[in-house]
């Protein structure tokens, strides 16, 4: 999950397509670079994935002040899974928002301590996020949240969780919001008769990077399940789908791991970074257990 600062220091299986729609984000849906729209040309590799989820994914996006009157906020990604509702993301992700709309504070890597904050807005997309019910599995790092009143609209897609379990060698892509101060040159401020003002947030461009599969992490003694890719998980993309060249949901990516490489002479801080997910049987296990609906192949 993206962070910053400023002003200071079961499943409905078989079908391909639903009636009704996410929210757009900014009012365009969610965006990449022309190469991955081509209208009616021959696709390759990962343009299918990237028409599918960027119809399908939102980013999440926490802005807070505290009681100092600093302005903050936090970035990451979501997939709106049906009519009703429900976003999936990491944990983490929903941790710190039920952290700030519960307990009114939030952590943050440049304090030590928890911020008191005093104002917070949550945004999925273009659409205001208050929530009915948010539901983690903190041990595999996958929640979700229900958007509360959800209005769907007409004629949007929802992704597929795909059916056949991730092997290690299939070749992924991974796509988030990484990078957004720097595209972006995003500046959160607010005041009292508006509130949040970010006029630059707003459509966010999503970023895909490739993610081959390097090996399948089983977790304690259960049947949960993580990917690690021979790519890193970007800041912003956690909670984002990694998707196979059909455009269907194959994990969701949660955290990235940093393995020392060990090689002699070779000068510090030599390590491979390695992008975790949630392996899809992981993810449609969590969403049976709890009666969430979602599409799948």
């Amino acid at each position: 999950m993206s962070r910053g600062r400023n002003g200071g220091a079961g499943g409905a299986k078989g079908a391909r397509r639903a009636t009704g729609a996410a929210p757009a984000v900014g009012g365009r849906g969610v965006f990449f670079s022309r190469g991955c729209w081509r209208g009616e040309e021959e696709d390759n590799m990962f343009q299918k994935a990237c028409r599918t989820m960027g119809a399908a994914m939102a980013p999440i996006i926490l802005m807070y002040r505290d009681d100092k009157g600093r302005v903050g906020y936090s970035l990451g990604a979501g997939l709106i899974l049906s009519e009703e509702g429900w976003v999936l993301t990491a944990a983490h992700i929903v941790n710190d928002i039920r952290e700030v709309y519960q307990l009114g504070r939030v952590h943050t890597p440049q304090e030590e301590e928890p911020l008191t904050i005093t104002h917070f807005s949550t945004l999925v997309g273009s659409v205001n996020l208050p929530f009915e019910r948010a539901i983690t599995r903190d041990s595999v790092d996958i929640g979700v949240i229900k958007i509360q009143d959800f209005v769907p609209e007409k004629d949007r897609e929802y992704p597929r969780l795909r059916s056949a379990s991730v092997e290690a060698g299939e070749f992924l892509c991974r796509i988030g919001f990484p990078f957004v101060e720097d595209t972006q040159s995003l500046q959160i401020d607010w005041n009292e008769k508006q509130g949040f003002i970010a006029p630059n947030l707003l459509p966010t461009p999503a970023f895909v990077n490739e993610a081959l599969v390097s090996r399948i992490l089983a977790l304690d003694s259960t049947d949960d399940e993580w990917i690690e890719t021979s790519s890193p998980g970007l800041r912003g993309q956690s909670g984002g789908p990694l998707a196979d060249v059909n455009g269907l949901v194959c994990g969701i990516q949660v955290n990235t791991a940093h393995y020392p490489l060990g090689f002699r002479n070779a000068g510090r801080n030599q390590v491979l970074n390695v992008g975790r997910a949630v392996e899809v049987g992981t993810v449609r296990r969590f969403l049976d257990s709890n009666g969430i609906r979602y599409y799948s192949d």
